[in-house]
């Protein structure tokens, strides 16, 4: 078996050997070759192999110092990847994504290139939260979404190395984010019902409290700023724009009411959290077309 290391990294460590446990009976013919290196916080690595089949399992997972999630883009060849009960084979311009915790194996009867990027757990968990989970996800390549997340990881490891590392770290942090956005499916959105229940009964229960925002909402949730903000974004909608919407509602069902037939325009605005009764006008109309006088008289 051929196995080279890059000079960036220590000898003794042994990134591929690690993280998969080579299979009989291509051990024998196999080529490795890798480089690899951690900066801002990541850890980058660059490979290529030939004739290798391998598979990650309990021990491999148990042993592996790194922790986190990989994204690897395929630049040359191919392979037949398998993670629970899924297999796809990879070629150039695909991306995969799988977090250090699942168990898989792939099959290169040739050879296949690919840059990969760790992200480690602290980071992912910060910007998306402990409940996400984007385990051995292949984005479709056809989507211009994978397109704009192939492009960008690209830049990723052209800049690593030559630019400052704050600058870096700020960007990496960010790709998160971007990979999280482009791979939101419509199929996805059911899955974040309940959450998103959560998020509006949340704002709902505190539309004329000081302590309405998104960072707020979130800490009483458990989850991130950036995962609520995605959760609204993935149903068209904002923080904001939900607290408006839920506040306009509210209004019109007290403008409707006799119980609140004696309260001015003015005091149901201030009641909900309005600036002033200009503030809730605007908004008002901007929702439902008419003032929320109007609105009161035809009801």
């Amino acid at each position: 078996m051929a196995y080279r290391t890059g000079p960036e990294r220590a000898p003794e460590y042994d990134w591929f050997r690690d993280t998969w446990e080579l299979l009989s009976p291509a051990t024998h013919s196999c080529q490795i070759e890798q480089s690899h290196r951690r900066i801002a916080g990541c850890f980058f690595a660059d490979s290529k192999i030939s004739n290798c089949a391998a598979r990650r399992g309990e021990k491999e997972i148990e042993r592996t110092p790194e922790d986190g999630l990989y994204i690897t883009l395929y630049s040359q060849g191919s392979l037949r990847f398998r993670s629970r009960d899924a297999e796809s084979v990879l070629r150039a311009g695909d991306i995969l994504l799988w977090e250090t915790g699942t168990k898989g194996a792939f099959d290169c009867r040739d050879s296949a290139t690919g840059q990969t990027i760790l992200f480690p757990r602290n980071m992912l968990e910060r910007r998306l939260g402990k409940s996400q989970r984007l385990s051995a996800i292949q984005p479709d390549p056809r989507d211009p979404r994978t397109a704009l997340m192939r492009s960008h990881f690209q830049a990723l490891h052209q800049l690593a190395g030559h630019t400052d590392e704050s600058v870096l770290r700020a960007l990496l942090e960010t790709s998160l984010d971007l990979a999280y956005l482009c791979l939101v499916r419509d199929g996805d959105i059911a899955d974040d019902q309940p959450a998103y229940t959560a998020i509006e009964r949340d704002i709902a229960e505190h539309l004329a409290s000081d302590d309405l925002s998104p960072l707020a909402t979130a800490q009483r949730l458990g989850m991130s700023v950036r995962r609520l903000q995605q959760i609204l974004y993935a149903r068209g909608t904002t923080f904001t724009g939900l607290v408006a919407e839920l506040r306009v509602e509210r209004a019109s069902e007290m403008l409707r009411s006799p119980a609140f037939c004696s309260h001015s325009i003015s005091e149901i605005a201030l009641s909900l959290g309005f600036y002033d009764s200009a503030h809730f006008s605007n908004t008002f109309k901007r929702n439902k077309g008419i003032s929320p006088r109007q609105y009161r008289k035809l009801h």
